[in-house]
């Protein structure tokens, strides 16, 4: 028996019936992880579809550059949009381990597996790392983008739009950070 939770009679809810003890309730900040997670992985099934539906589609998008010469050039995408496909079913299976890794660790967490713990730490850290990289290719990305378009006479500003990114990346990240920082301090409240 942990000396620092207190013992609680076995006629409460929730009582296991080997000990006479209830286990202590799940603390806010660790069910909102378990929630940030499952939120994390129905965004990394969305992408699943988006990849998926896109290399399906693929030969078709090609298809209609090819009839439409005046419009799209004559260059032939038919060779590189079979190329593609299997690239971007690829990245579709990355996306749907992901998401699976983030629903299993979500659940875990709002269960306080101890497991799931782990996983959520490993999860957070790796995507603390791929936003951060992110938001920095942003952003060294932002001078360049713009001198680029304007020498190649196009008069869209790319600031609002490098903006918006930067703005998801930060967000993305600020969740993985809340999640890693939770499941490092919130040990004890795991089995």
């Amino acid at each position: 028996m942990d000396p620092t939770q207190p013992a609680i009679p076995a006629s409460a809810p929730g009582a296991s019936s080997e000990t006479g003890l209830v286990r202590p309730s799940t603390p806010g900040v660790v069910i909102a992880s378990g929630v940030i997670l499952l939120a994390l992985a129905v965004l990394a099934l969305l992408w699943t579809a988006l990849f998926f539906v896109y290399g399906a589609l693929v030969t078709s998008i090609s298809s209609v550059v090819q009839s439409n010469p005046n419009d799209f050039g004559s260059i032939n995408f038919g060779p590189m949009a079979e190329a593609m496909r299997p690239v971007l079913y690829a990245v579709a299976f990355v996306f749907f381990c992901i998401a699976a890794a983030h629903l299993a660790a979500g659940i875990g967490v709002l269960g306080r597996r101890s497991w799931a713990r782990i996983t959520g730490l490993v999860l957070a850290v790796l995507g603390l790392g791929a936003n951060l990289i992110g938001l920095i290719s942003v952003l060294v990305s932002a001078g360049t983008t713009r001198q680029q378009l304007l020498r190649n006479g196009v008069a869209l500003d790319p600031i609002p739009g490098i903006v918006f990114g930067a703005v998801i990346f930060v967000s993305f990240g600020a969740a993985y950070f809340f999640v890693l920082i939770t499941l490092a301090r919130r040990g004890r409240d795991f089995a």
